[in-house]
C-alpha cells in the first residue's frame, strides 16, 4: 500500500511543476534547452488541474467487481505484486519502485492478472519519482487502422486531457525531454491493426528515443519482438491472496470465514492465482456449495451473485425497469457478449450496446421490452459492464467477455457449435477464451477445434504412430535464421529471427496445440532454444566477439550492421547445437502431452455416451 501518497489533483499538480524546479535534472536530454522553454511544459502549467484531474478520473479511478457502481482509487485497492524477468529475478512492485529505463519493456499476464493495475502503479511511482517525464496511454483507445503515429498519439491524449497543443510542441517535448509511455493493452488491439501499433511502438524506441513499457497478455506479436526485455507477472501466493482477501472485505469475521474455506479446500486454494479470481471468489462465495471442478465455477454464479448482492447490501429490492428475470438478463448479457467477443470490441458507445441488446431481446422471444431498459438494468444491477468516459462503455474485465462468449456457444448445439469453429480455425483464439470453452464444453472443443488441426498437422503416420521431429529438421527450419543485435548493448545479441516460408516439419503448430491443449508455456520451442542460449552465455560472446566481426552483416530492419546468419554463429560456438538437441527432447514430450491430453477427452465423451446407452438399453429392457 502507499506510504505517503495521496492521490489529488493539486498532488498530480505540484508533481508536474516540480519537474521545472532543476533544469540540471534527469528530465532534461543531453540539450541545452531548458524545460520552462518549451511550449508544451507551459501549457501543462496552464492547465492547472484540468490534467491532473483528468489523470485521476481515468487512470486512478475504477470500478471493480466487489466495489459494483461506487468509486474506489488506486491507494485504497492496490495490492503490491511481484514481476520477474528472464532471468528469474524477481521485483514487488511498490512503493517507489520503477523499473530500469534503458531498454523498452514488455509486461505480460493472463487475464485477470493485474497488468493494468500494476501499470498504473508504476505510472504513479514515476511521477513521484521526478526522472522522466510519464505518460500513461490506453492502447485500445487508439485507432490503428488510421495512419497515426506516436506524435499524433500523444497529441489526441494531452488535448482529451485538457492540454492545449499542437503536434510540433509535442516533438519539441519528447525530442528535449527524457519520456516515459506506458502503453496498457496491447492484446486488445484488432489483430488485423497489430503489427500497425508494434511498427509505432518500435517508432517510440527507435526515431524519438522515449523509453516504453507495454502490457500485453501471452504470446501476442508483441512478446516477439526483439529488443524488448520481457517481465513476467507472478501468480499470487497463498500468503498474497489471503492478505487480499482481508484487506478486501471491511467485515473481520468475513474475511476470517473465506480465508478458513481456501485453507481447508484444497481445489480453492490452488486455483485461485489471480487478483480478479479473488473478486470473483468474494462476490460468488455463497453459492459454491461444493468443490468447483474449474476457474469457470467461479464465473457460473457470477451474474446471479451480483444481482443479489447490490441489493441485498442495500437492505431493498430495487425498482427494474424491464419485466426480465435475472435469468433472461443474464441470457440478454450472454448474447452481448458473444456478438461484442465476435465483432472484438471490448468497448463501444450506446448506440452499439442498444443495437445489440436488441437482437438479444429478439432472441429470448421478448420482444416488447425496451432494449434501453435491458441495457440499463444489466449495467445497474451487475456492474459487468461500466461508463468509460461520457459516451463510452466497456467490460469491468476482458475476462467477463471471454467467459459469456464461451458460455453462449457451450450452450448451442452441436450443429451451431460446428459452424462457429469451422469459421474460428482461420482467425488467431485466444488463450483465456480457449480455456473457458475447454472447461465448458470439454468433448465440442476437442472434437471441432483441436482434432482438425491434428489432422492439417501430420502428427500421425499412416499407421497412426506420432511423428516426431528430428535435430535435423530443427537444423533445417533455423537454416536461414539471423541474430538481432541488441541496440542498447554492445557486442549483444538478444533476439532471433528466420524468413518464410518454410517446407519442412511444423514446429509452430507443436507450440500451439500445446498452449491451446495443456495451456501452459512451451517447454523450449525452436526459436526458444537458440534465445537461451544467448541469454546464458552473454559474457563468451561478448568475449570472442571478434571472432564473429568478420561474419556481421547489416539488418536492413533495424539499421544495424551487427546482424549474423546463425550458421555463422554457430562456427565460433558450435554448443548452440546441445540447446537444439534439448528443444528436441521438449518437443517430443509436448506431443505425447498434446495426444495424451486430446485423447483423454475424447474417449471420456465416448465412455459418457457408451454408459448412457446401456443404461437406456436396460431401462427399455425391463419394460
Amino acid at each position: 500500500m502507499f506510504a505517503e501518497t495521496i492521490l489529488t489533483a493539486p498532488f498530480i499538480t505540484g508533481l508536474i511543476k516540480k519537474f521545472g524546479e532543476e533544469t540540471g535534472s534527469f528530465l532534461i536530454k543531453k540539450t541545452k534547452i531548458q524545460l520552462r522553454k518549451l511550449k508544451l511544459y507551459n501549457s501543462l502549467l496552464a492547465s492547472e488541474n484540468d490534467y491532473s484531474n483528468n489523470i485521476i478520473k481515468r487512470i486512478f479511478t475504477f470500478r471493480t467487481i466487489i466495489s459494483g457502481d461506487k468509486d474506489v482509487y488506486l491507494d485504497q485497492i492496490y495490492y503490491p505484486l511481484t514481476i520477474r524477468d528472464s532471468g528469474k529475478r524477481k521485483t514487488v512492485i511498490q512503493d517507489c519502485t520503477t523499473l530500469p529505463n534503458h531498454t523498452p519493456i514488455c509486461l505480460i499476464g493472463v487475464a485477470g492478472q493485474g497488468k493494468t493495475i500494476t501499470m498504473k502503479k508504476m505510472y504513479l511511482e514515476e511521477l513521484n519519482k521526478n526522472a522522466c517525464f510519464p505518460f500513461f496511454i490506453s492502447l485500445r483507445s487508439i485507432d490503428f487502422s488510421k495512419e497515426i503515429g506516436l506524435i499524433q498519439i500523444l497529441n489526441k491524449h494531452l488535448i482529451t486531457n485538457g492540454v492545449e497543443c499542437d503536434e510540433q510542441a509535442v516533438k519539441d517535448f519528447i525530442t528535449n525531454v527524457n519520456v516515459r509511455i506506458y502503453f496498457d493493452g496491447f492484446d486488445e488491439i484488432p489483430y488485423e491493426h497489430r503489427q500497425h501499433a508494434v511498427q509505432v511502438l518500435e517508432e517510440c524506441n527507435y526515431r524519438w528515443k522515449c523509453n516504453i513499457v507495454c502490457s500485453t497478455r501471452p504470446d501476442t506479436e508483441l512478446c516477439k519482438v526483439p529488443g524488448f526485455v520481457v517481465y513476467n507477472l507472478s501468480y499470487l501466493r497463498m500468503e498474497d491472496v489471503n492478505k487480499i482477501l482481508r484487506q478486501s472485505i471491511d467485515n473481520k469475521e468475513t474475511s476470517e470465514q473465506l480465508v478458513n474455506l481456501l485453507k481447508n479446500k484444497d481445489f480453492l486454494r490452488d486455483s485461485i492465482k489471480t487478483p480478479i479470481l479473488i473478486d470473483i471468489f468474494i462476490v460468488t462465495c455463497m453459492s459454491l456449495n461444493q468443490n468447483p471442478d474449474n476457474i469457470t465455477n467461479y464465473y457460473d454464479s457470477l451474474f446471479k451473485s451480483l444481482a443479489y448482492k447490490h441489493d441485498f447490501n442495500k437492505v431493498f429490492t430495487r425498482k427494474r425497469k424491464s419485466q426480465l428475470s435475472d435469468l433472461e438478463l443474464e441470457e440478454c448479457f450472454t448474447i452481448f457478449c458473444f456478438v461484442t467477443f465476435m465483432q472484438e470490441k471490448v468497448d463501444f458507445t450506446e448506440a452499439d450496446m442498444l443495437d445489440i441488446f436488441k437482437q438479444a431481446k429478439q432472441s429470448i422471444g421478448k420482444e416488447a421490452e425496451k432494449e434501453k431498459d435491458i441495457m440499463q438494468d444489466i449495467m445497474y444491477i451487475t456492474n459487468l459492464v461500466i461508463a468509460d468516459g461520457y459516451t463510452n462503455f466497456t467490460f469491468i474485465h476482458k475476462s467477463i467477455q471471454d467467459y459469456y462468449s464461451a458460455k453462449y456457444i457451450a450452450k448451442s448445439d452441436y450443429k451451431n457449435q460446428k459452424l462457429f469453429w469451422d469459421s474460428m480455425q482461420k482467425y488467431h483464439i485466444e488463450e483465456n477464451f480457449a480455456y473457458m470453452c475447454k472447461c465448458l464444453s470439454p468433448y465440442s472443443y476437442y472434437s471441432l477445434f483441436i482434432a482438425p488441426q491434428l489432422k492439417e498437422c501430420d502428427f500421425y503416420s499412416d499407421c497412426g504412430e506420432p511423428i516426431y521431429p528430428t535435430l535435423d529438421d530443427l537444423k533445417f527450419y533455423l537454416h536461414d535464421a539471423s541474430l538481432m543485435p541488441n541496440s542498447r548493448k554492445d557486442k549483444i545479441f538478444s533476439g532471433i529471427t528466420r524468413t518464410p516460408p518454410y517446407d519442412g516439419f511444423r514446429f509452430e503448430a507443436i507450440d500451439e496445440l500445446y498452449k491451446f491443449t495443456l495451456f501452459k508455456a512451451s517447454l523450449n520451442g525452436p526459436l526458444t532454444c537458440v534465445m537461451n542460449f544467448l541469454r546464458d552465455k552473454q559474457k563468451e560472446i561478448s568475449d570472442k566477439f571478434d571472432e564473429l566481426k568478420p561474419h556481421l552483416e547489416p539488418d536492413y530492419h533495424k539499421m544495424n550492421d551487427n546482424a549474423i546468419k546463425l550458421e555463422k554463429f554457430m562456427l565460433t560456438f558450435p554448443q548452440v547445437e546441445s540447446y537444439m538437441q534439448k528443444s528436441i527432447t521438449d518437443m517430443h514430450q509436448m506431443i505425447d502431452e498434446i495426444i495424451s491430453d486430446y485423447q483423454k477427452h475424447i474417449d471420456q465423451k465416448n465412455n459418457k455416451s457408451l454408459g448412457t446407452q446401456n443404461l437406456l438399453e436396460s431401462l427399455f429392457a425391463n419394460k
